[in-house]
């Protein structure tokens, strides 16, 4: 049996029975209703196929392409008939006509001349009908199926309504189907007919079997449950949608499997959608604008704002969701929802764009009349292109702000870039607008963000104007700001004004743009002078008065705690000032970050954990998604201070996801966190990194930037790490060295020299190794804070063989003891515990015990394991044969071409007694006791 029929079993067996009863003269009329595509036509065929042998079956199907062709369906009911009548049976047929009907009914020319259509004629041909079937069904029943009888033409209907009234003694099983709730089957004709009917069979959905039935019929295997309940779920048991996603999943070669469920929900059939559209053409117009209405509306759909914007009173509304529900085009819920995505997809086809934006405008204005949401609301604006009041650009700067809160920037600009339409070229407004722009701009457009920067400022008015426009951006913003953007802020800030020579808002934004400016100063050394100055100088109390004295001291703080230029506790005391007097609230992005970062360095990151609570509910209470991400990067900065590896490792994948933190955080906050990720995760983890990969993403067009450039050759570093070791060490070096040139000195940031240090001991380069490491020590020291000193004193400990590199370990262990970071207290007590562990110390399990504790496995096993575990023994001797360094290469060469130590010393730019101990590195790997030795070897090397 036909899959599609598996549950109309009732249905056949009483038309089967109806056909038998006929072969005894009776007769009678069914009919079959339904919604589009639920199987009226092909419950017609299998009623025809099941016809026992000898059963005449008859068809005829309505159409509206044929409605106005009088007797059109009755032609092809009689056509047939007539072409194969006998003589005898012509004979009968013609005794039966009267002689104005008889040339209507020749075989030849069947009701296909002119006919007056009004009585008495038309009941001429009326018994005409009759009289034929009737002397067809005197030897045999016949079976008459008439199809859509609802686009019959009127002629046949009254032709069918009149033989309906008179099937008893004919033989004739009349069977007719009629879309339920179709406008055509309202009217005299259809109705007249239906009212003759002895059985009425509507057709509903079908049963989850039938579901898996048809599955079956198309793949020859029933499916899995959950594909089976997909369909159903999607199809709503209608066979014909059915049939077209399954039709569309095998010509992609799919399966009915768990695996295609998704796919099936979002199957858009491209037939389906086709005869959708050919059926809503039929619609009349009030229908249709309903439709397209509910199209536009989408979820905001209701009964009130549909009437309102078809103009529909609530009978017209409630019939004509009556009748597109009883089609199937709308599904029987409260409110109206379509069907199936298709059928929205084909009212939209069937809308002109002048239709589209009428409906788009007025729904907007009756959304924003009745309270609606901003974003509800913009969503119609964003589909207008033509300029609306100035109502809808605050409508769409709103749903901007709602947008950019939920973390969702790219909604947010394209909700602003609409309002711009709204604006005048030269208006204020639209500054404004400019500015909001290319805040959430930055994250998926930086040279958009740049453009509608300096495009707000040239329309600001006067200098004030100007430097509101720049304060309306966050300071950090300007660290990765193009030089056009910095050079226009110097000029507004000249134009405005020194802030001590200004007073009241003035001055307000004059210290605003100072901080802005110094953030996107990458002059290196007058730059931290000019921020030590400023936390010097005697008006620091005013400046915590105001919200732009704060900005100017956060970024002051920042860039003096990066370059280590005062010491780490004053540092502390002067961030925990600002912090007591800076609002914690949601929007407040100018100062945390930039705070957070100089506490981190200071090894006093659990200091802004209480204000970052307060910041984090701000942000929950407004539901501010972007707050809650600025929140989250900060975060990251606090457990990178606290040494926190695998939540420091979670938190940096999940900011890597989200948007809307990156202008609020400087560069030498991610530098932090990623240089803390690579100490704890462990060497090479800076190329894999999802952050790293993301900072640079937002961040790559300024690699003239010390942070960014030292970024990208730690990447290069990490890259090459494990296949050229020694390339790695050189780009690292060349890191430092561009940070060091910036006046980034501060060794809590970038370890570079210790890590270094390890990588060229390791190479045999011990004196460089030791060079380094007691240099980061100094400005360890220098910095004050314990993790810093910390992790200096446990590489010089690692390097210096014996009792000595033993009590640098131990006062590693107690110089950290301070210290909020766990895994630098951890790596002071796992390397004492290995060294003493090594020179089989009893003491050594205390030390390597605590250590465990207080960082995760992990951690513990790769810190244990480093290459430098202070084992001992000939840290400071150089084998014979091991290769020699970049350094020793170059003193090699200058001594063979006669250089004096000095002349070595002063071309290098070190000390002559650094020359000396390469030299004695050199004569040791070469086994040679002077130059006049080093000659030769170095002749036989070459």
């Amino acid at each position: 049996m036909n899959a599609v029929l598996a549950d109309r079993e009732i249905e056949l067996t009483l038309l089967d029975d109806l056909v038998r009863t006929a072969d005894n003269g009776g007769g009678a009329l069914v009919v079959v209703s339904g919604p589009i595509g639920v199987g009226k036509t092909a419950l017609l065929g299998a009623v025809a196929a099941r016809a026992e042998a000898g059963t005449a079956v008859l068809g005829a199907t309505g159409s509206t392409l044929e409605r106005l062709f009088p007797l059109g369906v009755v032609r092809q009911l009689c056509e047939p008939v007539l072409a194969e009548l006998d003589e005898d049976a012509r004979a009968r047929v013609d005794a039966g006509l009267t002689e104005f009907a008889k040339p209507l009914f020749s075989a030849e020319n069947c009701l296909g001349v002119p006919i007056d259509t009004r009585d008495p004629a038309m009941q001429q041909v009326m018994h005409g009908v009759r009289h034929v079937l009737t002397v067809h069904g005197e030897a045999r029943p016949v079976l008459l199926l008439v199809d859509d009888v609802q686009w019959a033409d009127a002629e046949s209907l009254r032709c069918l309504g009149y033989l309906a009234n008179r099937l008893t003694g004919t033989g004739v099983v009349m069977v007719v189907t009629v879309r339920e709730g179709s406008p055509d089957g309202d009217n005299q004709g259809v109705r007249a007919l239906l009212s003759c009917a002895s059985r009425l069979l509507r057709l509903g959905p079908l049963s989850a079997t039938g579901v898996r039935a048809i599955v079956r019929q198309r793949f020859g295997e029933s499916g899995s449950d959950g594909f089976v309940q997909a369909c159903g779920e999607v199809s709503r048991g209608n066979p014909m949608v059915l049939r077209a996603v399954l039709d569309e999943l095998v010509a992609e070669q799919g399966e009915p499997v768990d695996s295609a469920v998704d796919w099936v929900h979002a199957c858009r059939p491209a037939l389906l959608r086709d005869r959708m559209a050919a059926r809503l053409r039929a619609q009349p117009e009030p229908a249709m604008v309903l439709l397209r209405a509910l199209s536009c509306l989408g979820q905001a759909a209701d009964q009130d704002t549909l009437s309102r914007l078809t103009g529909l009173d609530a009978l017209g509304y409630a019939e004509i969701v009556r009748s597109l529900t009883a089609q199937g085009f709308l599904l029987p819920k409260a409110m109206p929802v379509f069907a199936h995505p298709v059928v929205r997809e084909a009212v939209d086809r069937l809308t002109s764009p002048a239709q589209a934006e009428r409906l788009h405008v007025n729904a907007a204005s009756l959304l924003h009349s009745a309270g609606r949401p901003a974003e509800e609301v913009a969503a119609h604006l964003l589909a207008v292109p033509s300029p609306q009041a100035m109502w809808a650009v605050d409508v769409l700067r709103e749903a901007a702000e709602s947008a950019a809160r939920r973390g969702d920037v790219e909604a947010a600009a394209r909700h602003l870039r609409r309002a711009l339409l709204d604006t005048a070229p030269e208006s204020v407004d639209r500054a404004d607008l400019l500015l909001e722009l290319a805040a959430v701009e930055r994250v998926v457009d930086a040279p958009a963000a740049t453009r509608h920067v300096l495009e707000a400022v040239s329309l600001s008015v006067g200098a004030a104007g100007q430097a509101a426009a720049f304060a309306r951006l966050a300071p950090a913003s300007f660290a990765m700001s193009p030089p056009t953007v910095l050079s226009a802020l110097r000029r507004v800030a000249d134009q405005l004004g020194a802030p001590s020579e200004l007073t009241g808002s003035e001055r307000e934004l004059a210290l605003r743009l100072e901080a802005r400016a110094m953030m996107g100063d990458c002059s290196g050394g007058p730059r931290i002078e000019a921020a030590v100055r400023r936390l010097r100088e005697g008006d620091h109390d005013r400046l915590l008065e105001t919200q732009g004295g704060r900005e100017l001291l956060a970024v002051s703080l920042e860039l003096t705690a990066v370059a280590g230029a005062m010491s780490a506790n004053e540092v502390a005391r002067r961030c925990q000032q600002v912090m007591d007097r800076e609002p914690a609230t949601a929007g407040q992005h100018g100062t945390g970050p930039l705070l957070v970062c100089a506490l981190s360095l200071a090894d006093r990151a659990e200091q802004a954990g209480t204000w970052l609570e307060d910041a984090l509910a701000s942000a929950v209470r407004q539901h501010d998604r972007v707050a809650q991400a600025v929140v989250e990067a900060c975060r990251t900065l606090v457990l990178a201070g606290m040494g926190r590896g695998e939540e420091l490792s979670v938190a940096a994948t999940g900011l890597a996801a989200v948007d809307g933190w990156f202008d609020a955080v400087s560069a030498a906050g991610m530098l932090r966190v990623l240089t803390s990720l690579e100490l704890t995760v462990g060497p090479g983890s800076f190329a894999v990194n999802p952050l790293a990969a993301r900072t640079l993403e937002l961040s790559g067009h300024r690699t003239d930037h010390p942070a960014i450039s030292a970024m990208l050759r730690m990447v290069a570093a990490s890259r090459v790490r494990g296949e050229n070791d020694r390339h790695a060490v050189e780009l690292l070096l060349d890191a430092g060295r561009q940070l060091d040139r910036a006046g980034w000195r501060n060794p809590a940031l970038v370890p570079w020299r210790s890590c270094a240090a390890r990588e060229l001991h390791r190479f045999g380069d011990t004196d460089d190794a030791v060079e380094l490491a007691e240099a980061e020590y100094e400005l360890a020291v220098a910095w004050g804070s314990p993790a810093a000193i910390g992790h200096a004193l446990v590489v010089r400990g690692a390097l210096t063989p014996g009792e000595e590199g033993i009590r640098l370990l131990r006062t590693a262990v107690d110089v950290t003891q301070d210290s909020e970071n766990t895994l630098i207290r951890a790596t002071a007590h796992l390397s004492l515990g290995g060294r003493l562990a090594a020179d089989g110390d009893a003491e050594a399990e205390q030390h390597l015990r605590r250590g465990r504790d207080l960082t995760d496995r992990t951690t513990a096993r790769r810190l244990v394991e480093q290459p430098v575990n202070g084992s001992g023994g000939s840290a400071g001797q150089v084998e014979p044969g091991r290769p020699l360094t970049v350094t020793e290469e170059r003193v090699m060469a200058m001594v063979v071409d006669g250089l004096t130590n000095q002349a070595i010393a002063d071309e290098l730019g070190v000390t002559r007694r650094a020359v000396e101990k390469h030299l004695t590195n050199v004569y040791a790997k070469f086994d040679v006791t002077g130059r006049a030795e080093l000659k030769g070897a170095f002749v036989v090397s070459s």
